[in-house]
C-alpha cells in the first residue's frame, strides 16, 4: 500500500506479482494447477480450473435468496454477461493500489463501479446493457449496481483476488481518505499482532448475490483464456435454460460448443505445459515448512532439481508454492525439465565472469 512517496521514487505495481511468480508461474496468482494422477485423469487438470475461473462453489440457497439458477432474481447468465462487460477495460489487470474505501470495515480499493439493467425478453433472452442516466428504467427491468474491488497490489496472494460485488448497501462500503487509510492499517497491523484470526467480511450479510472472483491475468494469453471460459460458461447456460429447440437445432448447437470446449482444452493444456517449465525447482530443505519456519539465509547454495523431488512436504496455506514442487509430476520431456537448470549454470557463470573471474577459474559444474 503507498502511503507516502518520495520525490524520485518510482512505484513498483508488479512487485508481488513478481515474487509470486518465481515460485508459480501461473499468471493467475493464488491458483495451483491440478497435477493429475494419471493419463486417465488427463480432463481433472481442466476442469478444475474451469471451476475455478468460473467460481463454481458459489451457489445459490443462502439466507434471503431465490432458489434455483438465480441469485435474489439476477440469473447467473446475467451476471456472467455483466462480469465480463466489465472485463473489457482491464481494469483490474494493472492498477497502483492505493485504498480509498472500507469494506465492512477492511481496507479495499474501489477500482471502477457501474449501473447495469437486466431484462428477459419473450422469446426468454436475458439483455444486460450499462445503465444510461439520461434514460428511463423500464418497468421490466432490473437495475444492479456493481463495484470492481481490490483488496491488495497486482499479484499479492496474501489476499483477496479483484472482485465484483454485487448491490453492496452504501453503509458497508465507506470512503476514505489517505490519512485514514493509513491510520486504520497501523491499528489493523498493531491488532493482528494479538489476534492471529482477524475478522472477514460477512458476506451472507452484506449482498444477497455472492460476490465474483474476477480473474484478470497481465498475460494475454491466459487473459483471453480466462475471457473465452467464461463466453462458453455463459453460453452453455443460456443454451441449457432458454430449451425450445428443435432437436436438430439443438444438437448442432450441442456440436459447436462441444467444438468450442476442445478447442479452450487445448489453449489451457499448451499454457499449462509452458507454465510447468519455466516455474523455478524448490529448494530441497530439511524440515516441513509452515509459519513458524524460519527464512533461510539469503546467500545459501540453490540447487536446482530436474524432477522437483525430495523435499519435505509443504505446510497447509502455503499460497505461493505449486508448480515448481509439482513439475516432476507432469509429464513434459527430459530436455524440457532441465531447461530451469540450464539458466540458472548460465546465470551463475556470468556472475562469476562479471567479479573478475578468470574464464578458465569459472566452474562449468551445476547440481541438478
Amino acid at each position: 500500500m503507498i502511503n507516502k512517496i518520495a520525490d524520485g521514487v518510482n512505484v513498483d505495481n508488479f512487485y508481488h506479482e513478481r515474487v509470486a511468480s518465481v515460485y508459480n508461474m501461473c499468471p493467475v496468482y493464488g491458483y495451483v494447477p491440478l497435477v493429475p494422477a494419471s493419463s486417465h485423469e488427463e480432463n481433472a487438470g481442466f476442469k478444475h480450473f474451469y471451476d475455478f475461473i468460473c467460481n463454481a462453489d458459489r451457489h445459490p440457497g443462502r439466507p434471503g435468496s431465490v432458489q434455483g439458477d438465480t441469485f435474489d432474481t439476477l440469473s447467473e447468465e446475467a451476471q456472467l454477461q455483466i462480469v465480463l462487460k466489465t472485463r473489457q477495460e482491464k481494469v483490474g489487470a494493472s492498477y497502483t493500489y492505493m485504498p480509498t474505501h472500507l469494506l465492512q470495515g477492511e481496507l479495499c480499493m474501489v477500482l471502477q463501479t457501474k449501473t447495469f439493467e437486466s431484462r428477459k425478453t419473450t422469446d426468454g433472452a436475458i439483455i444486460v446493457r450499462e445503465n444510461d442516466n439520461d434514460s428511463q428504467q423500464r418497468i421490466d427491468t432490473r437495475k444492479t449496481k456493481i463495484h470492481e474491488i481490490a483488496f491488495g497490489p497486482v499479484g499479492d496472494v496474501t489476499v483477496r483476488t479483484v472482485t465484483v460485488w454485487f448491490d453492496i448497501p452504501d453503509k458497508d462500503l465507506v470512503e476514505c481518505t489517505a490519512q485514514q487509510a493509513k491510520h486504520h492499517k497501523r491499528s489493523r497491523h498493531r491488532l493482528n499482532k494479538k489476534v492471529k484470526n482477524k475478522a472477514k467480511i460477512d458476506e451472507n450479510n452484506l449482498t444477497q448475490i455472492p460476490p465474483f472472483d474476477h480473474y484478470q491475468p497481465r498475460d494475454d494469453a491466459t487473459f483471453e483464456l480466462v475471457t473465452s471460459i467464461l463466453l462458453f460458461r455463459l453460453k452453455t447456460i443460456t443454451l441449457l435454460r432458454r430449451g425450445g429447440y428443435e432437436p436438430s437445432v439443438k444438437q448442432q448447437i450441442i456440436h459447436e460448443l462441444e467444438t468450442e470446449m476442445e478447442t479452450i482444452k487445448i489453449r489451457f493444456y499448451n499454457l499449462l505445459r509452458h507454465w510447468f517449465t519455466w516455474s523455478w525447482p524448490d529448494q530441497v530443505l530439511q524440515v516441513v515448512i509452515d509459519d513458524d519456519t524460519d527464512v533461510p539465509p539469503v546467500d545459501g547454495e540453490y540447487y536446482c532439481p530436474v524432477d522437483g523431488m525430495g523435499h519435505f512436504p509443504r505446510g497447509a496455506g502455503d499460497e505461493f508454492h505449486g508448480l515448481g514442487t509439482n513439475r516432476g509430476k507432469f509429464n513434459i520431456p527430459m530436455m524440457t525439465k532441465y531447461l530451469p537448470a540450464f539458466i540458472w549454470k548460465s546465470f551463475l557463470q556470468n556472475s562469476q565472469i562479471m567479479q573478475d573471474k578468470p574464464v578458465k577459474m569459472v566452474s562449468w559444474k551445476q547440481r541438478v
